[in-house]
C-alpha cells in the first residue's frame, strides 16, 4: 500500500486491485483541499479516516 491515507482511494484501502482510476480519485481530493482548505475526510485515527472514505459521504462547505 503507497500513498498518503488523506487523499487514499476506497480501493486501496479495502486492498483490492485497482487502476489508474485511483489517481483520479486522489487528485480529486487534492483539488478539494486547494478550493476548501482542508481534506474532504479527516479523522482523529487512521481507521476512523478509513471508515469516513469507505463511507463515502462528503460535505461541501457553502465558500472556497
Amino acid at each position: 500500500m503507497l500513498g498518503s491515507p488523506l487523499n487514499m482511494a476506497p480501493e486501496i484501502i479495502k486492498g483490492l486491485s485497482y487502476n489508474n482510476k485511483v489517481d483520479v480519485w486522489s487528485l480529486g481530493s487534492c483539488l478539494y483541499h486547494f478550493l476548501y482548505g482542508q481534506y474532504p475526510f479527516n479523522g482523529k485515527s487512521l481507521d476512523e479516516l478509513n471508515r469516513l472514505i469507505l463511507k463515502g459521504k462528503l460535505n461541501y462547505p457553502n465558500e472556497p
